[in-house]
């Protein structure tokens, strides 16, 4: 059988037909060669892929070879039998025996190459990464990524007019507004107080609001929420305004009450019950405080000796009196040693043009004495007020022989030596000094004096 196949295999090599030797089995085709014997009666054939062709000496010649497939002796298709491509919608297409594309799968992803399955998309293909990236599938079946500037992923596309989940104010108005997800500006929250410009609600206060901030301090609300506070000069803050005529908590003495101002900045009067009682300084503040009386004016310095007074000579000191008017309760003298004596004593107003010397003196009062050795005091007689901020003299006379006792050394300024006009019984109206000022005699006058009046 086998010879018998081989035998039939050279006779069609020899241009013997699978019909004419009776054979029913189809036998693979013999590539014919150039060069072999061929008759007028054979048409083209082919040898691999160049065409043959009978030639006008009995042989088969070879003609170019074909650029694809050659059949039946001529060149035709568009491709070379098996080869591969890439077709539309990611096909593979396979060459046939003939030279035409055939479709021969379909890739799940993409197509590339010489008719390959690869990548991990399909090609032109979008999806969303994130909300603000858009990822397109390449030529290749990979994925490129780029991002939406200011706008939003949508469906693998970028639109919209914002970038999810930004926020921002709206115009004029406390709103704050949120992009959704569609890359669109949507109404959500109200603010309490402020939207900030970074598109945040915050601050503590509505701008170009006021309040007050302290009963002292009035707040003006500024752009971004937050109080300015300012100062209220000698006025109370009350229901967001500067008023009234004190600052709270203030206090002030006047007329011997205490002052003190209220919430609202008005001024309320704490009554000092007159004249035992004034207004003074108790711990921190002001209160009513006992109304002592205190000295003023205290003469008399110099070395321990002995000093003798006449009896028809005037002895002056001067005295300032503070701001406010007082009242005279008492005259007193400091006599060191000696017999009980009589004195008189006074006080004179001092001329406004000569404040600082006795010159031309108004006589207010005087007040006999008996003066025992040591301190003396008698209450003064009558109402006898001085007014505040002025000079007054104080002045003292011996009645009688004149005085001598020892002196002793004592805090003061000198006395003034005066002496009385021969002619009169009382103080002299206008006294000019004669003689110059005692030293270093141990003399102390003074008067006491308070400020709240127990008589106008």
């Amino acid at each position: 059988m086998v010879k018998a196949r081989a035998l039939a295999l050279s006779l069609l090599g020899a241009g013997c037909t699978a019909e004419l030797l009776g054979i029913e089995e189809p036998l693979p085709a013999i590539p014919l060669r150039a060069g072999a014997a061929c008759g007028e009666s054979d048409g083209p054939r082919c040898e691999a892929d160049r065409p043959l062709v009978c030639n006008a000496r009995g042989e088969w010649e070879q003609q170019d070879p074909c650029p694809y497939v050659c059949l039946s002796g001529t060149c035709v298709g568009r491709c070379r039998t098996g080869e591969r491509r890439c077709g539309a919608e990611q096909h593979i297409d396979e060459c046939d025996e003939s030279g035409e594309w055939q479709p021969l799968m379909r890739c799940e992803n993409a197509c590339s190459g010489d008719g390959e399955c690869t990548g991990e998309c399909s090609p032109g293909t979008r999806a969303c990464e994130g909300t603000t990236q858009v990822k397109e599938c390449t030529l290749g079946g990979h994925w490129d990524t780029y991002s939406c500037d200011g706008k939003a992923c949508v469906r693998g596309q970028c639109l919209g007019q914002c970038v999810p989940e930004q926020t921002r104010c709206a115009e004029g108005d406390r709103a704050l507004e949120r992009c959704d997800g569609e890359g669109e500006w949507k109404g959500g929250t109200s603010c309490e107080f402020v939207c900030l410009p970074a598109g945040a609600c915050g601050g503590r206060c509505v701008p170009g609001s006021v309040a007050c901030q302290s009963t002292t301090e009035l707040g003006t609300c500024d752009e971004v929420g937050e109080w300015r506070p300012t100062a209220c000069v000698d006025q109370a803050c009350v229901d967001g305004a500067c008023t009234g005529s004190c600052a709270p908590g203030a206090q002030r003495c006047e007329r011997g009450d205490v002052k003190e101002c209220l919430d609202v900045g008005e001024w309320a009067t704490l009554v000092c019950a007159a004249p035992d009682t004034i207004c003074g300084s108790l711990g921190e503040g002001l209160s009513c405080v006992p109304n002592e009386p205190y000295l003023l004016g205290i003469s008399g310095a110099g070395e321990q000796g002995v000093a003798t007074f006449d009896s028809r000579t005037i002895y002056l000191m001067s005295i300032d009196t503070q701001a406010d008017s007082v009242e005279v309760t008492a005259f007193g003298l400091v006599a060191p040693s000696g017999d009980a004596l009589v004195a008189q004593m006074g006080i004179y107003r001092a001329r406004e043009d000569a404040p600082s010397s006795p010159g031309a003196l108004e006589w207010l009062t005087e007040l006999p004495f008996v003066v025992p050795p040591g301190v003396s005091e008698v209450p003064s007689q009558g109402c006898l007020l001085l007014a505040g901020s002025a000079r007054y003299w104080l002045a003292i006379r011996w009645l009688g022989l004149p005085v001598s006792w020892s002196s002793v050394a004592l805090p003061g300024t000198s006395l003034w030596r005066v002496p009385e006009e021969p002619d009169t019984g009382n103080f002299p109206l206008i006294v000019d000094p004669s003689v110059p000022a005692v030293e270093g005699i141990g003399l102390s006058i003074f008067i006491k004096v308070r400020t709240r009046f127990s008589c106008e």
